[in-house]
């Protein structure tokens, strides 16, 4: 278990069998504490004295938030969704003379977020509803296994390219594949966010402080991964599978796809003979590819090169992440 070291604190002796300490006046606030309230103190397998608040806090969202939408301000709205979504509001108020014409085409976008649709729409006024907000039932970790089967689902899907070549029945797969990626990943984070505010959340999804930073660097990762995948998609349309630059690209994302499953099976140990193999083996393959970009007379193939070079360096990154 990882810990938050706020400060120091000086025992102070109470009676004859006992000592006082004063607690952080954030972690009180944070919690609305108050003279006579009641804090449980555990003891974990440390030794350390644990102080927690006696009754779990539920996960209670945020109430509502409201966004004016003008001829000024639609450009900034889809991320200002983000964030209220991310901070995890029940109720989305978007407000405006013509926040109909003005929100439209954010709206189109909504299929970005998981559980978050119209539920009343006026000429000045649109109420969305989070309805993901008071999901306990998905933890992180369940989330990152969806995203990774997401992006496998995605490298499984470029086979079709090396027996009968791309078509755009193939790109748009492998888009719809990366939107729902994208949506977990939103989702993620939002749910971090929301551990991250409300602490007690850490023994409903049994995680910790050091377990968050682990995933939320993979779902990242992950998310990453998913965004050059698909670009990959739509270059592999240009190229002809049965060429010597198929067999090109067949090589490279041989060698991608190997160590993308590495990554997950690889041996937890810092600097277990396995990673230090990986990652030497890994600036060889960067430095043979970036060889033979230097070759490379297509503009397509260059693209791909350097699409791959990226996944791998991120491979290399999240490597780094599972064994810490």
């Amino acid at each position: 278990m990882l810990y938050i070291f706020m400060d120091k604190r000086t025992l102070v002796k109470s009676g004859a069998s006992s000592f006082t300490v004063a607690l952080p006046i954030n972690w009180v606030r944070r919690n609305a504490l108050e003279k006579g309230s009641e804090i449980a103190i555990e003891e974990n397998e440390l030794g350390d004295l644990v102080l927690r608040t006696p009754h779990e806090k539920a996960f209670l969202p945020q109430a509502q938030y409201t966004i004016k939408v003008d001829k000024d301000t639609k450009e900034l709205l889809y991320w200002e969704l983000v964030r209220a979504y991310l901070h995890n509001y029940t109720t989305i108020n978007l407000e405006g003379d013509s926040v109909g014409h003005d929100s439209a085409q954010t709206l189109q976008r909504l299929n970005s977020f998981i559980g978050l649709d119209v539920i009343e729409q006026t000429k000045k006024f649109i109420v969305l509803k989070n309805f993901s907000a008071y999901d306990t039932e998905s933890s992180p970790y369940s989330l990152l296994k969806k995203l990774d089967v997401g992006v496998r689902a995605m490298i499984s899907g470029f086979e079709p390219f090396f027996a009968r070549g791309f078509n755009q029945d193939d790109v748009l797969e492998m888009q719809s594949q990366h939107q729902y990626n994208a949506r977990v990943y939103l989702f993620t984070l939002k749910l971090l966010n929301a551990i991250v505010d409300t602490p007690s959340l850490m023994r409903v999804f049994k995680t910790d402080y050091r377990q968050m930073i682990r995933e939320h660097a993979m779902v990242g990762a992950l998310h990453q991964i998913s965004i050059h995948l698909s670009e990959i998609g739509e270059i592999l349309l240009a190229i002809e599978h049965t060429r010597k630059q198929g067999e090109f690209i067949k090589e490279i994302f041989g060698e991608l796809s190997k160590k993308y499953r590495a990554v997950f099976t690889m041996p937890k140990s810092p600097m277990s003979k396995e990673l230090l193999e990986f990652l030497r083996d890994s600036d060889e393959m960067t430095s043979q590819w970036q060889s033979r970009l230097k070759d490379l007379r297509s503009p397509t193939l260059m693209e791909f090169v350097i699409h791959a070079i990226s996944v791998n360096s991120i491979l290399d990154q999240l490597a780094l992440e599972v064994i810490n």
